[in-house]
């Protein structure tokens, strides 16, 4: 099925986590966060600026993230940094630095 013109893919993630070449995360307290992480694929963090991580915390998600940061708009709406994004999409070679994940989540 499409909407917008996306193909629309539905099912439980372990079972479909390979359809992607890369992932989106939002909020990393997410249940989902450790498992994309480990994947060995690019993630992009897009940063809404609701969760506060300490300097330490941000810098190593950095290094294995690529962060796009968002704004919201006077109109209320969430706004992102479409040349961050552009970049994520059309880079070739990504580093997969598993410290975030290490430190946080300990060894899988």
């Amino acid at each position: 099925r499409s909407v917008l013109g996306c193909d629309v893919i539905e099912g439980q993630f372990e079972a479909i986590a390979d359809t992607f070449d890369a992932y989106f995360v939002d909020f990393v307290g997410s249940s989902l966060t450790r498992p994309l992480l480990a994947r060995g694929k690019p993630v992009a963090y897009l940063d809404l600026g609701f969760s506060a991580l300490t300097d330490h915390a941000q810098m190593l998600l950095d290094q294995r993230c690529e962060r796009i940061r968002t704004w919201e708009d006077t109109n209320h709406r969430q706004q992102f940094d479409t040349a961050a994004l552009q970049n994520f999409l059309q880079r070739k070679h990504f580093a997969f630095d598993d410290a975030f994940e290490q430190e946080f989540y300990g060894a899988a």
